[in-house]
């Protein structure tokens, strides 16, 4: 829906889309109509910590279960370091079975990769690099690289059918 509002459970789980300002506002264009209600938690200008802290003081209270997708970390580029989103990530699926274990709760959790946008990934296929470009293609491979395998490891955190 298109209107701010506390979350009232309408099934047994809850649909959560956490972002960055990549998805921001997102859901007010005018032609956008959900089939299905979901929470969207955006923060203008978030990191991958940003985002996750955001997230634990919003849904601490939450007594159903959780599907959680979440795109955040291309704020974390300019300064981060694909180790730094590791430990991010780590902390988040810490704090899930943490929460899972003391609700008696199943959540899942993945994590999309990161766009490549221009200002840090130029392709060849562009043309010629601008001038003074920020090339952060190592950096934002290598995150991309962290959250296929930190996915892959967690297993979609302990939801026994894979749903998400």
């Amino acid at each position: 829906c298109k209107i701010w509002h506390r979350t009232t459970p309408e099934t047994d789980r809850l649909r959560i889309i956490v972002s960055s300002s990549t998805l921001h506002n997102a859901h007010l264009h005018k032609d956008y109509a959900a089939k299905s209600h979901y929470d969207l938690l955006t923060i203008c200008g978030a990191g991958m910590r940003t985002a996750r802290l955001n997230f634990q003081r919003d849904y601490k209270n939450c007594t159903i279960g959780m599907d959680i997708s979440v795109l955040a970390g291309i704020n974390d580029v300019r300064n981060g370091s694909p180790k730094m989103l590791k430990l991010e990530m780590q902390r988040w699926f810490e704090w899930i079975k943490i929460h899972e274990k003391e609700n008696g709760l199943r959540h899942t959790i993945a994590f999309s990769e990161l766009f490549r946008p221009p200002q840090y990934y130029w392709f060849r296929s562009d043309g010629p690099t601008p001038p003074n470009h920020m090339d952060r293609v190592q950096i934002i491979d290598g995150m991309n690289r962290v959250i296929r395998e930190m996915n892959a490891d967690f297993g979609k955190c302990t939801n026994p059918n894979g749903s998400l």
